[in-house]
């Protein structure tokens, strides 16, 4: 008598149970990005430290082609923790003379949060605050890694329940001081004559598997 009358409370808790169990595993999915696209270019003034310098002179960052992923831990229904790695391959020009062929790597960390969602079909519009760095990687001089942030905006698009589309544009800042940027071989460098920012802005579209 006694398991009969508690029978329907005990199916009553599990059920409950159940679908607070099933909330929080959709509320701890995992997401996972590989996108590519392109990366404007930039510039900045810098003075070669080596013989005949002393002139600021334009340094260039060419526009080019770019590839990454991005790696998405949900925390709550609308705000997800994202990292992720992206590289460009480039070249750095000064005073109009292609110096080396270089990388433009991003490694960045921060906040996804998603604004828009509607119940009907799976579109979601997103903001994206990141943290992390900028490394400037030419092969025929030493590497330079500083500081950087970054804000985006973008959608994600699913078809099936685990496989959509990802679209994002983005924009990025590094800070350089004083002191030598990028040294030569010789041991030459390209000298910033002040505080610099370099911007950076990207759009990129990519497959995003939800986990």
């Amino acid at each position: 008598m006694l398991l009969r009358r508690l029978l329907p409370g005990l199916l009553c808790l599990a059920t409950l149970l159940a679908a607070t169990s099933s909330n929080a595993e959709e509320q701890e999915r995992f997401y996972f990005t590989g996108y590519g696209g392109y990366r404007f270019g930039t510039s900045f003034e810098a003075q070669w430290a080596g013989p005949g310098g002393g002139r600021s002179t334009p340094v260039n960052i060419p526009g080019g082609g770019e590839f990454g992923f991005a790696i998405d831990f949900r925390l709550t229904r609308s705000l997800m923790l994202e990292a992720s790695y992206d590289r460009q391959s480039t070249t750095l020009r000064f005073d109009d003379r292609e110096l080396s062929d270089m990388g433009v790597e991003l490694w960045q960390a921060g906040l996804h949060y998603e604004f828009v969602k509607p119940e009907d079909y799976e579109l979601d519009g997103y903001f994206l605050f990141t943290l992390g760095v900028t490394r400037l990687d030419p092969s025929e001089m030493s590497s330079e890694t500083r500081f950087s942030g970054a804000i985006g905006l973008g959608t994600k698009a699913f078809f099936t329940d685990n496989i959509g589309v990802r679209i994002q544009g983005r924009f990025s800042v590094a800070s350089f001081g004083d002191g030598a940027l990028l040294c030569a071989i010789s041991n030459n460098c390209y000298v910033p004559p002040d505080w610099i920012w370099l911007y950076l802005g990207d759009i990129t579209a990519g497959i995003v598997v939800r986990l």
